[in-house]
């Protein structure tokens, strides 16, 4: 089935009839659907809530009793267009109050049919952003709320058929793992993405996304904060079950988490004669750790599965660093990383897990000597450093 793409819809608010005419006429020769042409702020006020418009270009020294600034903070809340500024004033008092309504643009008269043309497109791409972080942000809700969901149900479920039995505790402390893990390769994926989607906005120069992909972000961490709440209620419960020792939960830190700076990943002319195996069983993060390997310089080889790595590893390809998930279908990561030892005593090894237990990475390693771990979720460009380091 063909669908058929609308065309973008833009109000223009403009007094002056010669300026509102010529704007018309180069965005219905562009493409554009001009829902509606007004001179004044009473008009806009009526018209914008009516038309329903992606894009409002409006002129802030408008006809009527409020300038163009003034009308858009009148609009009702459930009205948000994206609002282009046209303005022949560029003083600090005006744009601080242009400022304040958030506009997604700001134009100087006289501007050019290209400056109006690329601030229109950033503007799209930012509401495309906008629609999509929104998206994944539901769905994590959704996620978060139904695995609380189940995990209550289970936990009264146990206590009521295991009423005081350290079994039943234990399992509630599976559980709660299970979900952990889960959660946060969710959470790698959308992080990650959102980290990478930032970076090709800006190379197009849309910088105007950055402010809200950096929201994003922060969002990732705060749902990481959850997982690890979810997981420390029953840590006691699980402590009491462990042969060698208390698990000791992640530090919670309570305050908001900051959105991590964004850098942009490029060649390490050290790396590039570097080959890396990457096994990892979920595709998207799969893609995820090859684009930051390609961006360094890296050569790589990659495998859905433990067993399919270890062919690799037996082969006569050449291996510099093996950097594998530790929960994989077939051949578990731990495992294929100490057969390959065998194989290649000079094998560098650094390992990803989504548990949410921290005692796990102290542990992975013991007889993998000089391996690295990293805990999902991590930042792209943290994996990148820790690559760099263990390859220098």
């Amino acid at each position: 089935m063909n669908h058929i793409i609308a065309p973008t819809r833009v109000l223009i608010v403009e007094d002056e009839p010669l300026v509102a005419l010529g704007l018309n006429e180069y965005l219905l020769g562009h493409g554009y659907e001009v829902c509606a042409q007004v001179g004044s702020s009473s008009a806009a006020l009526r018209e914008i809530p009516a038309c329903k418009p992606d894009v409002v270009l409006m002129d802030i020294n408008i006809a009527g009793d409020l300038d163009g600034i003034e009308t858009i903070h009148r609009l009702p809340a459930a009205c948000d267009p994206a609002v282009i500024y046209l303005t022949a004033y560029d003083d600090q008092a005006t744009l601080d109050r242009a400022r304040s309504t958030k506009p997604y643009g700001y134009l100087l008269k006289p501007f050019s049919e290209r400056e109006l043309h690329a601030t229109i497109q950033m503007v799209l791409a930012r509401r495309a952003a906008d629609q999509a972080v929104r998206e994944s942000e539901q769905r994590l809700e959704s996620l978060v709320e139904k695995r609380t969901a189940e995990l209550m149900y289970a936990n009264e479920k146990m206590n009521k058929e295991l009423a005081g039995h350290h079994k039943a505790e234990a399992n509630v402390s599976q559980l709660a793992a299970q979900i952990a893990h889960d959660c946060n390769n969710a959470l790698q994926t959308i992080g990650g993405a959102l980290t990478l989607l930032k970076r090709r906005i800006a190379q197009e120069r849309f910088k105007e996304t950055d402010a809200f992909i950096d929201g994003a972000i922060t969002s990732t961490a705060e749902a990481t904060k959850l997982v690890r709440r979810l997981f420390s209620v029953y840590r006691t419960a699980a402590a009491d079950e462990q042969a060698d020792g208390p698990i000791i939960a992640a530090p919670l830190n309570e305050d908001r988490a900051a959105a991590p700076t964004v850098h942009e990943i490029t060649a390490d002319p050290a790396l590039e004669d570097k080959m890396v195996l990457v096994v990892e069983d979920e595709s998207t993060v799969r893609s995820l750790v090859l684009d930051v390997l390609q961006s360094l310089g890296c050569r790589t080889l990659h495998a859905n599965n433990g067993a399919l790595g270890m062919e690799i590893l037996r082969s006569d390809r050449r291996v510099d660093l093996l950097v594998t998930d530790i929960g994989l279908p077939q051949l578990n990561g731990r495992k294929l990383a100490e057969d390959g030892r065998k194989l290649r005593p000079d094998l560098k090894v650094l390992f990803m897990t989504g548990d949410a237990d921290s005692k796990t990475p102290a542990n992975i390693s013991v007889n993998i000597p000089g391996a690295h771990t990293m805990t999902k979720p991590f930042a792209m460009d943290d994996l990148a450093r820790r690559i760099q380091i263990m390859m220098a």
